[in-house]
């Protein structure tokens, strides 16, 4: 959604106020803070107060975080080592996720610590990332040449009105162009690539030689995280149009028991090195259940997992979401230590990885989702099984309540919602070969999506 609605200081006041009044848990607070836009019920959360609850829930994980201030920067943080991004050169080795950023400070802070790598998207934060990002590069004149920006094109299935047409894909860039304040983007990824027509798309192409021509954009990438993600990514890169891939890697998925069969991940990472096409990763916490397991409340997972994909020399860049001053502090201390050859800082506590591995891969007793598509063709109902589960770990695990909300309910445009499943006579019980107990996990989905 382009335009958004923005609530008043005197209006965010109020929300704050009623919050505390009532002391509502945060889902419960969510749907009482409801506003309408275009006939879509969005939740609009003060920043500050989104952001103290987030670092509320942060320190009690990590002890260190306490007693941080808001606006004040951390100083015990080393700065970012640097990697090199295929033909685009050297960049920052963890990439700034602009899913949830609401203050321009924590850029400028992450900037300054050496982060060179910024990621956004037109729909993150309901629209409202390009836009803080924008702020930022207007009031900081000269840092633009010192980053490399990029942005996404809507994922189809979550914008059914984008056809991937010429057209809509040049007004799409240049959309976000103006929000992000900038003459050009550094990086355009095709988002969220499932199927392999849409690489061999001759419209994307085309528009991209002329968002080129134009200025407008410097580099294409892709980025997949579906059931043929193996096959798109292999396309991609023999096909020879692309210069940045982005994909789930983790710990989790490197180590589960079909890991070849459904990502190839050795296979596809040294294919991208050898054609100089670099390699973003994404998703390296395996689904974020840390948050709510609370045996990994004292251990420093994201730390280990982070350090973990960084060993693979041949990752140019990790992307993380980084909401506050803490997850700076946290996510630059584990990357720490300068260049690739110099290695990251300390050594990984794999012991901690495998203890989170074996708890989201117990049999069916957890839902981490590797978007294998397999339980697609056994559902009746055409239930969008991988990305409901997606979008309830990002309202559990990763503070993006108000985009897994807002994407549930566009989700019955294309197709069906989790409340199906009420009445199935689960056809998909022990379809997952990662172990996922469906219906169950689904059903909760609803439950903490629906508004």
């Amino acid at each position: 959604m382009e335009e958004n609605k923005r609530l008043s200081t005197d209006e965010e006041k109020d929300i704050s106020t009623e919050e505390n009044k009532l002391s509502l848990p945060r889902r419960d607070f969510l749907k009482k803070s409801l506003i309408t836009v275009g006939g879509i019920s969005l939740p609009f959360i003060a920043a500050n107060s989104l952001r103290a609850q987030e670092e509320e829930s942060e320190g009690e994980e990590d002890p260190a975080a306490e007693g941080e201030g808001e606006g004040e920067e951390p100083t015990s943080a080393s700065s970012a080592g640097t990697r090199t991004l295929g033909k685009i050169g050297e960049v920052s080795a963890l990439t700034f996720g602009g899913h949830l950023i609401t203050d321009i400070k924590v850029i400028e802070a992450a900037v300054n610590k050496g982060i060179t790598m910024i990621d956004t998207a037109p729909g993150y934060y309901a629209g409202q990332s390009e836009e803080i990002i924008g702020k930022y590069l207007k009031a900081n004149e000269g840092v633009r040449e010192k980053l490399i920006i990029s942005t996404k094109l809507p994922i189809e299935d979550e914008d059914p009105a984008f056809g991937g047409t010429e057209e809509k894909i040049l007004a799409s860039i240049e959309k976000s162009l103006k929000r992000l304040n900038t003459k050009y983007i550094d990086i355009v990824y095709v988002h969220g690539v499932g199927g392999i027509y849409r690489v061999d798309n001759e419209k994307l192409h085309s528009a991209f030689a002329k968002a080129k021509e134009k200025g407008w954009v410097k580099y294409l990438g892709l980025s997949s995280f579906n059931g043929d993600m193996k096959d798109v990514v292999e396309k991609a890169i023999d096909s020879g149009k692309f210069d940045v891939i982005m994909m789930y890697y983790n710990y989790v998925r490197h180590h589960d028991k079909h890991q070849e069969k459904y990502f190839g991940y050795a296979g596809l990472i040294e294919k991208a090195k050898a054609k100089n096409i670099g390699i973003v990763a994404s998703e390296p916490f395996a689904g974020g259940f840390d948050i709510t397991k609370p045996n990994f409340r004292n251990k420093d997972f994201r730390g280990s997992a982070l350090k973990w994909v960084l060993e693979n020399q041949n990752i140019s860049s990790v992307r993380v979401p980084i909401r506050n001053h803490s997850d700076l502090e946290r996510y630059l201390n584990a990357s720490q230590g300068g260049s690739s050859e110099e290695g990251t800082g300390g050594s990984v506590d794999e012991s901690v990885l495998k203890e989170y591995q074996q708890a989201v891969t117990e049999q069916w007793n957890h839902s981490y989702c590797r978007a294998c598509d397999v339980c697609i063709p056994v559902c009746i109902f055409n239930v969008a099984i991988p990305d409901i589960l997606r979008y309830r770990t990002q309202f559990e695990n990763f503070g993006m309540e108000k985009k897994a909300i807002l994407s549930y309910k566009k989700l019955l445009e294309v197709k069906n919602q989790a409340v199906y499943c009420q009445t199935c006579s689960e056809p998909c019980k022990h379809v997952c070969p990662f172990g996922v107990d469906i219906k169950p996990s689904l059903l909760k989905a609803h439950q903490l999506l629906s508004l």
